[in-house]
């Protein structure tokens, strides 16, 4: 009943006369409500439409002519345009005019409607593009056919990433939009914000095409700079050397390009070719007469560069050039050969060895030599080679004090330690990095072995106040230690530290009864040595709380000295140690003292004293009947 009356009092609102209901338009505010009177019944469209036309126009800035345009309905766009005056550079929220949606649409009668009707082609929205480069940077490369053909739009106009519209034709590399481009004489100097101008792009492109419709064009116009001259962050050569494009290059050299340019790191071409193993751009170079044994910065040539990243090709390339100076150096004194060795590639550094260089001891990073880096790579055969050259130096030291011999042994390297030695002018004691501590240190038992054997070894040597026996304990390498130990008298069992300890105090340290066991053994240790703070061995076993070293050192004569035994009792806070160490002195006779053991026990003594056996509570009570009648 209620709907029956609601239509009936809308169809009656229509039977009001048309002047009327035109007037009531006005008092509108909103555009939904004049759509939804519109769409009431024909009468109503045919009224409120063109008042619904006109309020959009008037109050909505013509943002149903960016509608038709993203629709392409292309009525409404010309009943927008012709009849209602609707403004055609209206924007959206991009500040993006309808010739933009009509180019996302790719409408070319679109386009050409709103251009009729005042539209701006070289408007700009939020991103400074205009109509050109949105239709270039997007892709839509068809509708910048038809924007440069028929509607004669800026082409040096740039974004906000200072990009112009030859440099988005490239980009899409496109020959036939660049010819147009250029054509209409676009900027092809310009450099966006990276610094990349359309021939950098182009080569990056790798498209020959395009680089010779730059190359012809500038050449076209002498009055501008070389296109091959400029040098915006890369030089137009040095990108298609690195990226080893032969006939780009090429073309470039036969456009007059210069053949002494760096790149940005100041490196020369040849050496930018070698680096990265382009073996026919540097034949390239090296045909137009480029210097073989040009150097960089830091002093390297390209043979060094080709040798250290292992680019066996372009290595051998360089070696037979004429004049190559196999035996150059940079400045931290490198050759090739070193470089080769450092880069642990063995066929390059054979490939060098057959040219038979001079300086074959020259040192590189670190101070280190061919044979320093062999070693260090576990370059067997590399080694090999080289300690068989008489004019090799095998005890040269790097900057660590480390020979070759010494980066064996601290590798447990035993295949290239036996090439070592089959020089006889290796040095077997190097003061400071000595082979024999570096494979005690790190657990090479057969690498220790096999110094052990050689007389010559001093087993005693030091490093960082240290002996291969110290070293071993500390480390936990009982086998080592073991073995260092059956060498008698070539051994010295009491060598101290800086802090005057032992290795009998390192081994009580860390309770291996075995090692202190073996140590005992030697009539020559110093059971009762101190150490700078005044510990013995037995005092610090005490003290750290080891009950089966203490038994240890209770079996050997050389400790059992009072004063010994008194000052581990002072040191120790475990009874069973104390009363061990009291029926030591009890059993050998020794008069003794109790203080401690009664300040330890304190008020609980008499419920300790019932725990232990019977000898303990013995040697107690006669311990404390002493100290009264003392």
């Amino acid at each position: 009943m209620s709907q029956n009356l609601r239509c009936d009092t809308s169809n009656r609102l229509f039977e009001l006369p048309p002047e009327i209901l035109l007037y009531l338009w006005e008092f509108f505010d909103s555009s939904r409500d004049l759509f939804a009177m519109a769409c009431v019944n024909r009468i109503s469209n045919d009224i409120f439409l063109p008042c619904l036309y006109t309020f959009n126009v008037r109050r909505q800035e013509s943002s149903a002519l960016i509608w038709a345009a993203q629709n392409n309905t292309i009525a409404l766009a010309n009943r927008l345009l012709n009849e209602y005056r609707a403004n055609a550079n209206t924007t959206d929220n991009r500040s993006r005019t309808p010739v933009f949606h009509a180019i996302q649409f790719g409408s070319e009668e679109m386009i050409r409607t709103l251009l009729e009707s005042t539209a701006d082609i070289n408007w700009q929205d939020d991103r400074n593009q205009t109509p050109l480069l949105y239709a270039l940077q997007r892709g839509h490369l068809s509708m910048a056919r038809v924007l440069l053909r028929h509607c004669n739009p800026s082409v040096d106009c740039t974004d906000s990433m200072r990009r112009n519209a030859i440099w988005y034709a490239v980009a899409s590399c496109d020959e036939q939009l660049v010819q147009l481009l250029l054509e209409r004489q676009s900027d092809i100097w310009m450099m966006d914000y990276r610094q990349t101008t359309p021939l950098n792009l182009a080569i990056s492109k790798r498209n020959l095409p395009i680089i010779q419709l730059l190359l012809d064009h500038s050449q076209a116009h002498p009055s501008q700079p070389r296109l091959v001259d400029v040098n915006a962050g890369d030089h137009p050569l040095c990108l298609a050397v690195q990226a080893g494009l032969k006939e780009i290059a090429h073309t470039l050299i036969k456009y007059g390009a210069e053949l002494h340019v760096r790149d940005r790191y100041n490196q020369p071409l040849l050496h930018q070719a070698a680096s990265n193993g382009h073996y026919d751009v540097t034949q390239l170079l090296l045909g137009h007469g480029v210097d073989v044994n040009s150097a960089d910065l830091g002093g390297r040539t390209a043979l060094h560069f080709a040798a250290f990243f292992g680019h066996g090709s372009t290595t051998k390339l360089l070696l037979s050039t004429p004049g190559i100076d196999i035996a150059a150096c940079d400045n931290e004194g490198a050759t090739p050969l070193c470089a080769a060795a450092r880069g642990n590639h063995r066929s390059v550094a054979l490939q060098i060895l057959a040219k038979e260089p001079t300086n074959i001891n020259a040192r590189g990073l670190g101070e280190k030599t061919a044979l320093h880096f062999a070693v260090e790579n576990r370059d067997t055969h590399l080694a090999s080679l080289l300690v068989k050259l008489d004019s090799l130096d095998p005890n040269t030291c790097d900057d660590q004090g480390w020979t070759a011999l010494s980066y064996a042994a601290g590798q447990g390297d035993l295949r290239i330690m036996e090439l070592l030695l089959t020089r006889s002018d290796l040095e077997l004691n190097v003061s400071r990095a000595p082979p024999i501590y570096l494979a005690a240190e790190r657990g090479h038992l057969e690498v220790v072995r096999r110094l052990v054997s050689l007389q010559h070894v001093d087993i005693n040597q030091t490093y960082w106040q240290k002996s291969p026996l110290f070293i071993a304990i500390e480390n936990g390498y009982r086998r080592i230690a073991k073995l260092l130990l059956k060498q008698g008298s070539r051994l010295n069992v009491n060598a101290k530290t800086s802090l005057g300890d032992t290795a009998l105090h390192i081994a009580v340290s860390y309770g291996n009864s075995e090692i202190v066991e073996l140590l005992l053994r030697d009539d020559r240790l110093d059971v009762t040595g101190t150490n700078r703070y005044g510990e013995s061995a037995l005092e610090l076993a005490a003290r750290n709380g080891k009950e089966h070293v203490v038994r240890l050192f209770c079996h050997d004569r050389r400790a059992r000295n009072a004063r010994h035994f008194r000052s581990a009792m002072e040191a120790t806070s475990n009874l069973r140690i104390l009363y061990l160490l009291q029926g030591q002195l009890m059993r050998h006779g020794v008069e003794h003292g109790v203080r401690r053991s009664a300040r330890l026990a304190g008020g609980s003594y008499q419920i300790i004293e019932s725990r232990t056996r019977p000898s303990l509570r013995r040697s107690a009570r006669l311990s404390q009947s002493r100290v009264r009648r003392a």
